[in-house]
């Protein structure tokens, strides 16, 4: 029997290989590979000459010999199915690098398109799969490479590339604008290399997941309705002077990038100053940026700037980095930057908005931003003017953030301060004035909501020349008592989950202080990426009690004004209400950020006696689970900090009335709430 089984498995093997077809050198005739004769292993490098179509069928398997390419000077067309794709991959060991191109030069037939995006003719790739090349003689190299050449590419798998999956070469003026979309890029030193100084190129539609970097080079970038999943690195786009980089960043979302290490593949690993740098110009506008670990966005050197309408949320750094970066250097263009409409919630150890190294901006506005529930260790806001040219800060939401450093905001500069509501933060000080004492004009703050009832309060919550003479003068004669009206929608305050038995939960919270208010909406279900499945009007009571719930489950709150329009808080990240300021953001139950009450990592750590009185004990099964704690009043405001040193540690609550707190314990790793009732 084992004989009779040897023999059959040597013949099935002798089969499969005689209908392989080996092919080499030029095809000077147009050719059809067939089902028939696949797999076509490629022996010697393939030229398609000028005036010539080689045509793959679906289903074909085209397999390369190491280094080994395949040059299209005329017309190639594979053109696969859903069902039956064709695949380009390595007749020897599947790794990176394994064999080398599919090369389409500047003689090549670029495809061509009716009115209506729809392929009519001219060399394609579609519903294909190509892997395991890009490198020749130990050089990375495009594993399929453009030069001013374009094919139509879609429905393609670009995958584990050793260089570039694709390279867009485009050096010659007058050129058509160039589309790339419904492709994935995956498992690649760089997902895309463009080097397209006259044609604008647009990727639509596609995934970008497990590169090293996704998108690399400079030119005209169009970006829209894309995801970037697990890179290193999502886009970087370098200097190119006398030439101005333009990229237009719209709808895409940024999720778990930054997170990648070296492998064998690439050992050269590394990351560029932010997941998405660029040179130049820049619109960035309405994507979503969830759980990412590294700096997000660093807009660099000349070019317009416009970072609008985007969610940042549920950003998880190992140590102190930035969402947003703009640094300006020696400008001659009379740019401008505008950052509005954003939410920034959730984010733990990310500073929101760093202008530090920002110069020769003309014009500067950051207007109807909602930051809410960050935690930092440095400030949340860092936001210089220089050269003369003022800063316009209008209309933002500061809410809800707390800070383990000394100030919530640094100013800097000349700053025009007007409009915003500081409320229920967390901090030493909320504002801190950079200044030197002889700056002029002094730093205005009247015409602000800050919670607080009287300029003496006020006081307090600012560090300025008048508690360390090293600083700057700030002036006020006089404290908003409301939220202007023209801000967006406060989240509501000190959020509550009870539970009432049988599967139900009550959650209640703080009625806000703007006139305006409307009612409030309710949140629950599965949570993820800024979405929940299910949506309740709370109409104005500030308490509602969802069936069918667990004190477990995440659920938020959020309050809407007068111009809230009902059928546009869809489950939809892109919530126009919430990024038009109509309806608030997500306000969840009193921890900072949300989601790490809940992580496997969560430390052992116990708090006794409960009910306490006096003084209660925290212990921590080790040190280093926890280095900071903040007990919390039911109004949300901090009435006790501490840094812990010990394992084991009393904490004395003498003259605190009795009720329930918060007891927040936080660490590089998270954060983390537990209750605590004092009699």
């Amino acid at each position: 029997m084992k004989n009779l089984f040897t023999f059959f498995l040597c013949s099935l093997l002798l089969t499969v290989n005689l209908s392989a077809t080996n092919v080499s050198g030029p095809i000077t005739t147009s050719t059809t590979w067939t089902v028939a004769n696949s797999p076509y292993i490629v022996t010697g490098n393939i030229l398609v000459m000028e005036g010539v179509t080689l045509t793959i069928e679906p289903g074909v398997e085209v397999r390369f010999d190491a280094s080994k390419v395949l040059q299209v000077n005329g017309t190639l067309v594979a053109r696969g199915t859903a069902a039956d794709s064709i695949r380009f991959t390595s007749n020897t060991t599947p790794i990176p690098g394994a064999w080398g191109y599919i090369y389409f030069t500047d003689s090549s037939v670029d495809a061509t398109l009716d009115n209506n995006g729809n392929y009519t003719g001219g060399s394609i790739l579609e519903f294909c799969a190509v892997e395991y090349g890009g490198s020749i003689a130990g050089d990375f190299v495009p594993m399929i490479n453009l030069s001013d050449a374009y094919p139509f590419i879609q429905h393609t798998n670009i995958r584990r590339s050793t260089g570039y999956g694709i390279g867009v070469n485009s050096a010659g003026q007058d050129q058509p604008n160039y589309s790339l979309k419904n492709n994935s890029y995956s498992q690649c030193w760089t997902g895309i290399f463009m080097s397209a100084l006259y044609c604008k190129l647009s990727i639509s539609n596609s995934t970008f997941y497990d590169n090293v970097r996704g998108i690399y080079g400079n030119g005209y970038l169009v970006l829209d309705s894309n995801t970037f999943y697990n890179n290193s690195n999502v886009l970087e786009m370098e200097w190119q002077y006398p030439f101005q980089n333009s990229a237009t960043v719209t709808n895409n979302e940024f999720a778990y990038n930054g997170l990648a290490a070296p492998d064998s593949l690439h050992p050269q690993i590394f990351l560029a100053d932010a997941l998405v740098l660029i040179v130049g110009a820049l619109n960035f506008s309405n994507n979503l940026c969830h759980h990412n670990e590294y700096n997000l966005l660093y807009k660099e050197s000349y070019g317009e700037c416009k970072i609008s309408s985007n969610i940042f949320t549920d950003n998880v750094a190992d140590g102190d980095r930035y969402l947003l970066r703009i640094g300006y250097f020696y400008n001659e263009f009379e740019d401008t930057l505008l950052i509005n409409n954003n939410i920034i919630t959730n984010n733990l150890r990310f500073q929101a908005i760093d202008m530090t190294w920002s110069c020769c901006i003309h014009y500067t506005k950051v207007a109807n931003n909602v930051f809410i529930n960050n935690y930092v260790n440095r400030e949340l806001l860092s936001i210089y003017s220089s050269d003369g040219y003022p800063v316009d800060v209008t209309d933002n939401i500061v809410t809800q953030n707390m800070t383990t450093g000394n100030e919530l905001t640094l100013l800097a500069g000349a700053i025009k301060l007007n409009n915003n509501s500081f409320y229920r933060n967390n901090a030493a000080h909320i504002l801190k004035n950079k200044n030197s004492p002889a700056y002029q004009p002094y730093l205005d703050i009247n015409n602000n909501y800050w919670g607080l009832e009287t300029p003496e309060e006020l006081s307090e919550a600012i560090l300025d020349f008048f508690d360390d003479a090293n600083l700057g003068i700030t002036v006020y004669d006089s404290i908003l008592l409301a939220p202007n009206a023209s801000n967006p929608v406060l989240p509501p305050a000190s959020v509550i989950k009870t539970d009432m038995g049988n599967n139900s939960i009550k959650i209640s919270w703080l009625p806000n202080p703007e006139a305006d208010i409307k009612g409030y909406n309710v949140y629950w279900g599965k949570y993820s990426g800024y979405t929940f499945e299910h949506m309740a009007n709370a109409g104005l009571n500030t308490s509602y009690t969802i069936e069918g719930a667990s004190v477990g489950d995440t659920i938020a709150v959020t309050a809407y004004d007068n111009d809230y329009v009902p059928g546009k808080n869809t489950i939809s990240w892109l919530n126009e209400n919430m990024l038009n300021g109509h309806e608030s953001a997500y306000s969840f139950e009193l921890h900072f950020p949300l989601g790490f009450s809940k992580t496997e990592n969560t430390p052992e750590f116990s708090l006794y006696p409960v009910p306490a009185h006096e003084k209660f004990t925290v212990e921590l099964k080790k040190l280093d689970d926890a280095n900071f704690l903040v007990i919390i009043n039911m109004q949300g405001k901090s009435v006790k900090t501490l840094q812990l040193t010990d394992a084991k540690t009393e904490v004395g609550i003498g003259g605190l009335p009795d009720g329930m707190y918060m007891v927040k314990l936080s660490s590089r790793r998270g954060v983390w709430i537990k209750k605590i009732i004092v009699m």
